[in-house]
């Protein structure tokens, strides 16, 4: 951290912390669970960074052991709320965002201007054992940003307590996840109801011997259960608030976060200027949108639907250039998919690898100086019924 820093605020128990600091006059958000970061909670600091007119990092950390903590979906969203009202006393509350892992939940904040809190948690452990004796319903399983540790995703079956004052101070209440399905390995007698096991056999994590039958799960990584789907939605209902779900499969998703921010232009009379292309919440909506870019999903790299998708909306806004922010985790296929944006953009900057401010080659530190220089716009939002609009008009 640099000298230059003019404050520090810090919130955190044990199973979770996120801190805010002064860096060169940008207002700069870390959140980390323990040693290492979730992806879901990251996105809360994106959403803090939107209202503070800031940046926040992604820092992806392979080591860290024993994090799981009981009581740990509690706690989480304990600090999650509070970092709202310490952080961002002021956030409008008339929508509210739920979801998973996947990025279009953050987007919908954006241009919604609206919360986002997350309802699934990530732990990580390196022994059978401690997952044995986890007390909220999860999905064990590997990762590519946690190997050889046992990643586990909690997902509870209920809205947690302290989520639902954004509810009650809501009109508007929207979920998103990917609907795709898993199959994974039941876990029975001992285990909390809806627990399972994902395996994947090319990680070298420990495997548990399990004799029990494969059942279909809503996706590990980007999906949600349809028990807490079903809570936030009947207690909407108790509450009189409107809802809404998006989800789609999540190639479609990914395409569906796109075309929300192009509408969301559409809708301010304004026209992109570039994309960007960036990896999980290696994302930066406050930036991207103020600069007037378009964000894609760098995963599902080289997939011909993905091309398609890109050269489709390339096609539609004539945009040439394009900023390039991913990690180089398994999936991404790095090189083939920089040599294939290359032949089509004019790469205005390139970032690739882990999203961490104390690396001072990461897009959180070129976005930070880039900040520095941007007024504001004055913004319409969009609306549950544009957000509906555009839904009917998609077809994926």
């Amino acid at each position: 951290m640099d000298s230059t820093n003019l404050e520090k605020i810090v919130i955190e128990d044990s199973s979770l912390r996120v801190e805010k600091f002064l860096d060169n006059d940008v207002k700069v958000f870390r959140v980390s669970a323990g040693r290492d970061t979730s992806k879901e909670e990251v996105a809360v600091g994106k959403i803090l960074a939107v209202q503070n007119r800031g940046v926040s990092d992604a820092t992806y950390k392979r080591k860290g052991t024993g994090l799981y903590f009981p009581g740990i979906v509690k706690r989480r969203a304990n600090v999650i709320t509070q970092a709202y009202e310490i952080f961002a006393p002021n956030i409008n509350k008339k929508t509210v965002v739920f979801g998973s892992a996947n990025r279009t939940g953050l987007y919908l904040s954006r241009v919604l201007d609206a919360p986002f809190l997350p309802l699934q948690f990530i732990s990580y452990t390196d022994n059978w054992q401690t997952v044995s004796n986890m007390k909220e319903p999860f999905i064990a399983g590997f990762d590519y940003c946690a190997d050889p540790l046992i990643y586990v995703r909690f997902r509870p079956n209920e809205l947690p307590r302290e989520y639902k004052k954004f509810i009650d101070e809501s009109e508007n209440v929207v979920v998103c996840r990917s609907k795709d399905w898993t199959r994974a390995k039941k876990l029975g007698d001992g285990f909390v109801h809806g627990s399972a096991w994902y395996k994947h056999n090319r990680f070298k994590a420990p495997k548990p011997k399990l004799n029990t039958p494969e059942v279909r799960t809503n996706d590990w990584e980007w999906g949600l259960s349809d028990e807490i789907m079903g809570s936030v939605k009947d207690y909407c209902k108790k509450k009189g608030k409107n809802f809404l779900a998006v989800d789609y499969n999540t190639i479609y998703l990914f395409f569906f976060g796109t075309e929300l921010v192009n509408t969301f232009y559409q809708k301010n009379n304004v026209k992109p200027k570039k994309f960007t292309f960036n990896s999980y919440y290696i994302s930066h909506p406050y930036y991207e949108i103020e600069t007037l870019s378009l964000p894609f999903c760098s995963y599902f790299a080289n997939h011909p639907r993905k091309n398609a998708f890109i050269e489709k909306i390339q096609k539609e806004t004539r945009v040439r250039d394009a900023e390039v922010f991913i990690n180089n985790f398994g999936r991404d296929n790095v090189q083939e998919f920089q040599n294939y944006l290359s032949s089509r953009f004019n790469i205005l900057k390139s970032c690739i690898g882990t999203d961490s401010w104390d690396d001072k080659n990461s897009s959180s530190r070129y976005i930070a100086r880039k900040i520095k220089r941007i007024t504001p716009k004055d913004w319409q939002f969009l609306t549950l019924d544009d957000v509906r609009g555009l839904m009917k008009r998609v077809r994926y």
